[in-house]
């Protein structure tokens, strides 16, 4: 998986389920998806909390990139607070929020792999985090080739991603090295968000304020199947 900004329940689902989530932090990065962004609700509009990046070349990989100095923790925590701040589990877990986005490192993929730590010590899940800067992998592999070479290199025998992944690998090709393939997907759950539509799939900012830690872990974290 890329390391992603407080990502939506789905990440942290899969994240519980497997015993190594391996993140691809010598990928290159891509622009327009999740992996410095994420959505939350404010009043009924959708914003986005964003890492703002130093302008560099389109072809570093996420751990060449960095936070640019302009970014301000507060800005967004002020976001944060404005959107959630009467919802009830709010004060329960800005102190987190805040010690994550005030984490003073501005490697990108450092910073990431910090809030994804933070997150998951608190939602009680204990899986090892590999990153695939630290493993032995041909630097000309690409694609499904790569992932067969990662799951190899870790010694796995089940290769689980999330549903959006269906399109890019091949079954057949997974059982001939001896690695299932399943893909995680998560239960239609919506939950009380203080508005009159339901808003899905939105950051862990959202279901953290909305729901608290308890619930998150004994529900939220829990609806979903493999296949």
């Amino acid at each position: 998986m890329q390391p992603y900004f407080a990502p939506y329940i789905g990440y942290f689902q899969l994240f519980k389920e497997v015993d190594i989530l391996v993140l691809t932090d010598d990928y290159e990065y891509s622009k327009g998806g999740w992996i410095n962004r994420n959505r939350i609700l404010n009043d009924r509009d959708i914003r986005f909390i964003t890492l703002p990046l130093e302008a560099s070349s389109d072809y570093l990989t996420i751990r060449e990139r960095l936070i640019s100095k302009e970014f301000s923790p507060k800005k967004s925590l002020n976001l944060i607070e404005d959107s959630y701040r009467n919802r009830p589990y709010f004060p329960e877990n800005f102190p987190q929020v805040e010690s994550i986005l005030r984490y003073p490192e501005r490697n990108l993929s450092k910073f990431l792999l910090n809030s994804l730590t933070e997150f998951s010590l608190s939602l009680e899940i204990q899986t090892r985090i590999v990153l695939t800067s630290d493993l032995n992998l041909d630097p000309n592999l690409s694609g499904q080739d790569k992932i067969l070479s990662i799951s190899k290199d870790i010694g796995a025998d089940e290769y689980i991603n999330l549903p959006g992944g269906k399109s890019l690998y091949d079954e057949d090709s997974f059982n001939e090295q001896g690695i299932s393939l399943k893909f995680l997907n998560v239960s239609s759950v919506t939950y009380e968000q203080g508005i009159d539509v339901f808003v899905p799939n939105l950051s862990i900012f959202d279901v953290l304020f909305n729901l608290g830690k308890e619930v998150t872990i004994k529900s939220m974290l829990r609806s979903y199947t493999v296949v």
